[in-house]
């Protein structure tokens, strides 16, 4: 096709092309190419290609691209902004102002400025006819000041003031924090404070300071004590209300002596220090990676991904092997070597298309390529019953402790909650694995236990031979293929012989033995590396006491005893011992006074006494009627209509007055109701402080280009913005935010 015909056709084309990609843009001056904003992406313009993108593409795809859409068709400013800015008298010092402040409010919403949606262009048209800006939003004629981000100064200044007034008036506060490198080579340092707002955790952002000197615990520390400052909370209050500082593993964080955490907690000693769970079970879970069973498994992954990742050619063949065979057109995946939970997404994929990878590595292995020695060497591993095996017993075992990960990156998940969860996740374990009379028993096992069949297009399947009968492995294109094993050791003297094939139902037998006892062993290491890293906790186990799960336990056990007087009495006994067991514990941790030194400047060592946090006297006096309203509601109807946690659900049902409103639970028994918020604040995971840090990458970019003043101030404010949950777009406070603004700065 001529490229005058090429031209005509594609603009021709364009409009269908780009209708309801809001992520599409022409490139000016060029007609047969087009740019997708959300991937930073060049690529052909015909419909086809873009179609292709869309679907196909993997950054493409990891993004929510559909809430984007639907969020930048509704990107114009609040109206409660427009009226403040829709003046046509204004100066074109004001009429820039409007511009950077429709970029920076949509910035603050979505991450990105709205001017790269081609509907948003539109609201600028006006402007740039008038020759009062530039149609490049990026121009720096309309960035010549910062008059737009002052006015985001006082919007996330204002945001800030009712933060940290909520965290100041809570009774009792949490604090996290997580410190990371940007691309840039700057480091920040997250902090997050958690309070109970209406019987739920609610995260605010304390103060996300950039570190100028070395990150040692020291400065650490003393960025920790600063931002609790500026809520205008003072030691004597930090030592009466701090619940818990939670870190990764890093010793500089956790380190027994000199510590973050160390440090802070020699000031309140009622305070806790706790670890992110997810950041725990991720090393214990790369506590087995190095295991014969799991080494080569992921060995596998990583060899099989990084030869198709080294070739368009490659990727193109495998998508049409997997077409032609019914397959999804979707590539193998790569595990991150750091993060060793991550080697299941790849395992997945790769069991999944097991049949059309060693089609594909087969033909690789007979073509006449450079690479024909490495493809031949990974169709080995492929055929290796072994390696099959190990594969097909290693995903109920990731699948396990992925399943408590996600479970630990809930937002409401609470630190009782997550305890709870990694008891159960041992009990899995335990079951899967390890008790002699359900081990590799469960429907976790389908995979496995159908793996070899007598199913014509099964995959693994027993076939006749010259000299009498071997296992073999069904490729997408029906080529079978000979499995081959290890030789298991027999202990005599000699060279042990080479892989070899699997010909009777002993060997078959004798190689699966093999594979469940390095399985086994992988559990165990996993096991005993969780019951290490996560030690039994009398402080959360006293919490559970005002905890949903402690009390549906005993409503179910109760009623399985509803017939069996003599069970019931039982049940009722077993739980009262463990009542009584649990508020000793509160007694111990939280009901009893500790002491804290301090040295002055003399060298005078001075004992001060901190009182407890729980009148012992006044919770034992209220514990019948928590007792009786406890039991009432941990197990009520209203419970399948909640979307909040199991402990928020339970609370805010007992807190419920008969005429709808709430208050009850701090008139009837307010010490149980402030223990329940000692225990509902308390955040064990780093799930707000990444978040942030995803929107430091997510708008960091953008903050850099935009505006010619401090761009480290422009990033805190942007992503205080962008992560607070007070309000939103619509339900901002515009008009006194506004009004402040204007009196400090006339725009008009």
């Amino acid at each position: 096709m001529g490229d005058t015909f090429r031209h005509i056709w594609l603009e021709r084309d364009w409009a269908k092309t780009k209708d309801g990609k809001v992520w599409l843009e022409e490139v000016k001056g060029d007609p047969f190419h087009a740019f997708c904003n959300l991937c930073s992406k060049y690529m052909n313009a015909m419909s086809s290609t873009v179609t292709g993108h869309s679907k196909k593409g993997t950054k493409h795809q990891s993004r929510d691209v559909r809430s984007i859409e639907v969020a930048a068709a509704a990107a114009q400013p609040p109206e409660a902004v427009q009226q403040h800015f829709a003046h046509d008298a204004w100066s074109n010092e004001g009429k820039r102002t409007l511009l950077q402040m429709r970029v920076l409010l949509n910035l603050m919403q979505h991450g990105r400025p709205m001017t790269a949606y081609e509907q948003e262009k539109a609201v600028f048209k006006g402007l740039v006819d008038a020759k009062v800006i530039n149609q490049d939003y990026m121009s720096s004629a309309n960035w010549s000041d910062d008059a737009g981000w002052e006015l985001v100064s006082y919007m996330a200044r204002h945001v800030a003031k009712l933060e940290l007034a909520r965290v100041r008036g809570a009774a009792f506060f949490a604090v996290s924090g997580d410190e990371a490198t940007s691309r840039d080579k700057l480091s920040y340092f997250s902090l997050t404070a958690y309070i109970m707002v209406n019987w739920e955790r609610v995260p605010a952002v304390l103060d996300v300071p950039r570190i100028d000197d070395a990150p040692n615990a020291e400065t650490l520390t003393e960025m920790l004590i600063k931002a609790i400052g500026l809520a205008g909370i003072d030691a004597d209050a930090m030592r009466e209300r701090l619940m818990s500082v939670a870190f990764d593993g890093a010793s500089v964080m956790q380190g027994e002596f000199s510590g973050v955490a160390t440090r802070v907690r020699t000031e309140p000693p009622f305070t806790l220090a706790m670890w992110f769970v997810t950041h725990r079970m991720a090393l214990s879970a790369k506590a087995s990676a190095g295991l014969v069973m799991l080494d080569g498994v992921e060995r596998l992954a990583q060899l099989t991904y990084a030869y198709m990742s080294q070739s368009a050619v490659r990727t193109r063949h495998m998508a049409e092997a997997s077409a032609k065979a019914g397959y999804a057109t979707t590539s193998l995946l790569r595990g991150i070597a750091t993060r060793w939970l991550s080697t299941l997404r790849p395992l997945e994929r790769l069991v999944e298309k097991y049949a059309v990878v060693v089609r594909f590595f087969h033909d690789e292995s007979e073509s006449d390529i450079t690479a024909q020695a490495q493809a031949d060497g990974i169709l080995s591993q492929l055929l290796s019953l072994d390696t099959l095996l190990y594969m097909h017993m290693a995903l109920p075992l990731l699948r396990t402790l992925q399943q408590f990960v996600k479970a630990s990156q809930l937002r409401g998940v609470t630190a009782v909650e997550l305890a709870e969860d990694i008891e159960r996740t041992l009990k899995v374990l335990a079951e899967l694995f390890i008790d002699p009379g359900s081990k590799f028993k469960d429907e976790s096992f389908h995979s496995l236990n159908t793996l070899i069949t007598d199913e014509p297009d099964g995959l693994v399947q027993w076939r006749d031979v010259d000299d009498g009968r071997e296992l073999q492995l069904r490729d997408s294109a029906g080529t079978f293929h000979t499995l081959t094993a290890r030789p298991i050791a027999t202990g005599q003297r000699g060279r042990p012989r080479g892989l070899q094939p699997i010909t009777t139902e002993q060997e078959l037998a004798d190689y699966l033995s093999r594979a469940e006892g390095y399985t086994v062993e992988a559990a165990q290491v996993v096991s005993a590396d969780i019951k290490q890293r996560f030690p039994p906790s009398d402080h959360l186990d006293a919490l559970s006491l005002v905890h949903h799960s402690m009390w549906q336990s005993y409503n179910r056990e109760l009623f399985g005893a509803a017939d069996d007087d003599a069970r019931r009495r039982t049940v009722e006994a077993n739980f009262k011992a463990a009542f009584s067991r649990r508020v000793a514990l509160v007694e111990e941790h939280f009901g009893t006074s500790k002491t804290r030194e301090v040295r002055k400047e003399d060298g005078e060592v001075e004992v001060h006494i901190v009182p407890a946090r729980i009148d012992m006297k006044q919770l034992r006096a209220e514990s019948a009627q928590f007792y009786s309203l406890a039991m009432q509601h941990s197990n009520s109807r209203e419970w399948a209509e909640s979307k909040a946690s199991g402990v928020t659900t339970m609370w805010r049902l007992i807190d419920k007055k008969s005429d709808g409103s709430s208050g009850r639970a701090h008139q009837l028994f307010p010490t149980w109701a402030r223990l329940a918020e000692m225990s509902i604040v308390l955040a064990p995971t780093s799930v707000e402080d990444e978040r942030k840090f995803s929107g430091l990458n997510y708008i960091k970019n953008e903050c850099s280009r935009l505006g010619s003043g401090n761009s480290h101030d422009h990033l805190v404010w942007a992503m205080r913005m962008f992560i607070s949950r007070l309000f939103t777009l619509d339900t901002f406070p515009y008009a006194a935010v506004i009004k402040e603004w204007r009196e400090k700065r006339c725009v008009i």
